[in-house]
């Protein structure tokens, strides 16, 4: 909540600050990759062979040089498989899934330099960013064939007297990244933005704690969930863990990574300031002119 509210008083701040205005609509089209029991860094070779297809749509609200405020509407695909491991703990645990990621996200961008398609400074600047957003997620596994729904399927004993709640699929992450975006003509700007989600959750991967056995899992919700959460026998012999065993670790949530190419398409204010500044600047993308920090 500390995170929100100072993020709802940033985004407010430089409504005060005077300066000219516009408006963007664009578009992202790149990769994803997450973080969590089955990809344990996103910055490990493994990962790499976890990258999926991602996309989105994005509003951007050029507040003044320094700020603007961006809603963006994202696809984002998330992967995970012990089989690709080099830890033979891993393999032998043989647990996998996928999952799509439908995402809404209001991030608040700071320009490093004082953009400004306007006309008034440089043609392009870096920027960081600081947002929230809300994600729908439901991880699958692959099982005889048919990619198969694990939530529903209580894995880890949740709703057993004792156990966890079952987890919702409906989350609050708060994304963190940086990008870059250039003018290449009046209207026409490109660039990049690569961002980090911070989760809440353990189970994007449906993988957050430990196993329960067998004959509990069967006489509760069946012979899918018991046979999907433990795998060990697809690749040698079936164990039968004690309940209570370590399945997965419990100790952080899941991360998920959107990073990718943007293009968008530039609209200028036509209001009051938006016409005293026209009388002050010319259109279009700016040259390379110095001039003060207002």
């Amino acid at each position: 909540m500390k995170i929100i509210t100072l993020l709802l008083f940033l985004v407010s701040t430089p409504f005060i600050l005077l300066a000219q205005r516009s408006y963007e609509v664009g578009l992202t089209g790149g990769g994803s990759v997450y973080q969590g029991e089955l990809n344990p860094s996103l910055f490990a070779i493994e990962a790499y062979q976890n990258v999926n297809p991602a996309g989105g749509l994005f509003l951007r609200y050029n507040m003044n040089r320094d700020f603007s405020l961006q809603l963006s509407a994202n696809y984002i695909n998330v992967s995970g498989d012990d089989a690709k491991a080099d830890v033979a703990e891993r393999r032998e645990r043989n647990l996998s899934f996928k999952s799509s990621i439908g995402e809404m996200t209001l991030q608040l961008n700071y320009n490093l330099f004082q953009f400004n398609p306007k006309g008034m400074d440089l043609p392009f600047s870096p920027y960081i960013f600081l947002g929230v957003s809300a994600f729908h997620f439901n991880p699958k596994a692959k099982y005889n064939g048919d990619w198969v729904a694990l939530q529903p399927l209580n894995t880890e004993g949740q709703g057993i007297e004792g156990r966890d709640k079952p987890y919702s699929l409906t989350q609050i992450a708060i994304p963190v990244g940086l990008g870059y975006r250039h003018c290449i003509n009046e209207n026409i700007s490109v660039g990049f933005e690569l961002g980090l989600r911070k989760t809440f959750t353990d189970y994007i991967d449906d993988v957050g704690g430990v196993y329960i056995k067998d004959e509990i899992l069967r006489a509760k919700y069946g012979d899918l969930s018991a046979n999907l959460a433990n795998r060990t026998g697809e690749v040698g012999v079936r164990t039968n863990p004690a309940t209570g065993s370590i399945r997965g670790s419990k100790k952080d949530e899941d991360w998920y990574a959107f990073g990718g190419v943007t293009v968008s398409y530039i609209f200028y204010d036509k209001g009051r300031l938006g016409e005293k500044s026209r009388g002050a600047m010319k259109s279009g993308c700016p040259k390379f002119r110095k001039m003060k920090r207002q």
